[in-house]
């Protein structure tokens, strides 16, 4: 990802996150009023074990590897 673009990318990842919480909060009491409790747990945790594999079902995501930092360029002499 460019270095330009992260900030744009991580606010909208807050917004998303920030707007789809209430939905979920307000899914979630009557869906365990429905189901039962260990039931629509279950279904959460499988809702995230699904998301997570689909990211890494993503080939650019699998073969993404870290890379060492550029060091800091050498300070240059003070002037005298």
């Amino acid at each position: 990802m460019p270095r330009e673009t992260i900030s744009r990318v991580s606010s909208y990842d807050w917004l998303i996150s920030l707007v789809f919480m209430p939905v979920g909060f307000a899914l979630a009491g009557p869906l365990a009023a429905t189901v039962g409790l260990d039931t629509t747990l279950v279904l959460a945790a499988a809702i995230l074990v699904a998301a997570n594999l689909g990211v890494l079902a993503v080939p650019s995501v699998r073969a993404m590897r870290r890379t060492e930092a550029e060091p800091p360029p050498a300070a240059s002499p003070a002037p005298t």
